[in-house]
């Protein structure tokens, strides 16, 4: 009907905009989509990127962390926790999780802790954010970074408080269906503008 073409149209056109940009996440359109982003969730900082795993590398890198470095997952999370960790050279260390939650439980993480533990990634699988508070404070204490994967949980977590307060970062899956319909992409949002300085130079280098 006449709606339907009106708006595929408009997709061709909006297409054309994007791939007749600046290349790849820091062209005028990407820069759009993460301002967006970051009036959506009132987290001031934000890039958009490739992938979630891409986000949450450059968030690691942007937190200088590398070789001999160690980062925290959930035995039980998404597989680009580690991957990231892997990639950049630092070493996973594994959690246990909470049964009820199923997020990284803080007294596992606890006993796990080493001193060379730099970041922790924690997930919030089904939208559950389990003791994220509780495990905020402990990388505070522990000098550590806290960074939010919100790999297919974005949309229930606008309806937590401040995802700012949450962690120090958020690693943001844009395929989420209740967000971008058929887009593959991830994004990064922080507070901590140093951070995101740091992360956007890693990511802006390839």
């Amino acid at each position: 009907n006449k709606m339907l073409q009106q708006r595929t149209q408009m997709d061709k056109e909006a297409l054309k905009a994007v791939l007749n940009g600046q290349w790849g996440t820091i062209g005028p359109k990407s820069i759009e989509g993460a301002k967006q982003l970051c009036s959506l969730t009132g987290i001031p900082f934000g890039v958009t990127t490739f992938s979630l795993t891409a986000a949450l590398e450059a968030l690691l890198r942007g937190m200088y962390i590398g070789y001999g470095d160690e980062v925290m997952v959930a035995s039980y999370s998404d597989a680009a926790d580690a991957m990231a960790a892997a990639a950049i050279g630092a070493k996973p260390v594994f959690a246990d999780i909470d049964p009820n939650t199923c997020t990284l439980s803080v007294d596992s993480a606890k006993q796990r802790w080493s001193g060379n533990i730099k970041a922790v990634i924690a997930d919030a699988p089904g939208g559950s954010f389990g003791s994220l508070k509780q495990l905020h404070e402990l990388c505070r204490q522990k000098g550590a970074k806290l960074i939010l994967n919100l790999q297919g949980s974005f949309s229930a977590a606008l309806g937590e408080e401040s995802l700012a307060g949450q962690a120090d970062a958020v690693a943001v899956n844009l395929d989420d269906n209740l967000l971008c319909p058929g887009v593959q992409g991830g994004a990064l949002l922080t507070a901590d503008e140093p951070l995101f300085e740091s992360a956007f130079a890693f990511h802006n280098c390839g």
